[in-house]
């Protein structure tokens, strides 16, 4: 799982440098800051990404998908993207998150699409859109960045289909993954209260399916989207989209 086979260690390794600078006046400054930027990698990817967010069937994750995991989470803390189990939060007032990371090659689009939901009901849609480069970014990298108040009703059908995806089981991972050179990356999170969850899938656009149709939601339903922005094809285009 990687984000481009060719860019992804270097950016992480620029990231290591200029997220994390090397720390002064250490006795030997080369390789003790290189552990506390490593240290420091290594708690933001938790921070976002803790383990107990991936369903497996193997053991562990392997040294490719670490590094790409590792790389999203710097990018989501560049554009000003928090966790979504950020602990500084009021978990009484949080009851759900919902987050899609969509990126598409070989245009280089990324999209950040976010889906927050209070106890009360009352939810935030956030949309953030960056162009693909091997360096950090910052906020003023930011192509597109909104945000909206989507109704009730229309968050209960995004529930609908979070359900009919049944998304909280879904493997993290398809083994083997899909072999292709270009098309989209989606990660797609979910926390609760109790529970986190992350799952990623290879171009998923090919074989539209359920956990395609919560995209395609909350692009087009809850972000208000057109398909000239953010194409993601519907699973059934028999059935209306829900309002």
């Amino acid at each position: 799982m990687s984000l481009k086979p060719r860019g992804l260690l270097i950016c992480v390794a620029v990231a290591l440098c200029c997220f994390f600078p090397p720390s002064a006046g250490s006795q030997n400054p080369a390789s003790q800051g290189t552990d506390e930027a490593k240290r420091r990698l290594e708690e933001n990817t938790s921070l976002y990404f803790p383990d107990r967010a991936f369903t497996l069937s193997r053991p562990s994750v392997d040294k490719q998908t670490r590094d790409g995991i590792a790389w999203l989470a710097l990018y989501l803390r560049s554009i000003g993207e928090p966790p979504l189990r950020d602990p500084s939060d009021d978990d009484s007032y949080k009851q759900e998150s919902y987050r899609l990371v969509w990126m598409g090659f070989p245009g280089g689009k990324f999209f950040v699409l976010r889906l927050s939901i209070a106890s009360n009901g009352a939810a935030k849609i956030f949309v953030k859109e960056t162009s693909y480069k091997p360096t950090p970014y910052t906020e003023a990298d930011l192509l597109l960045k909104q945000e909206g108040t989507p109704s009730s009703e229309a968050v209960n059908g995004f529930r609908e289909l979070v359900a009919r995806a049944k998304f909280w089981d879904l493997p993290s991972l398809l083994i083997p993954e899909p072999r292709m050179p270009d098309g989209s990356y989606w990660y797609f999170e979910g926390a609760k209260p109790d529970q986190c969850h992350v799952v990623y899938r290879r171009n998923p656009e090919s074989h539209p399916d359920s956990l395609t149709d919560m995209g395609k939601y909350l692009a087009t339903t809850l972000a208000h989207l057109p398909d000239s922005v953010l194409n993601i094809p519907r699973s059934n285009r028999s059935e209306p989209i829900k309002p």
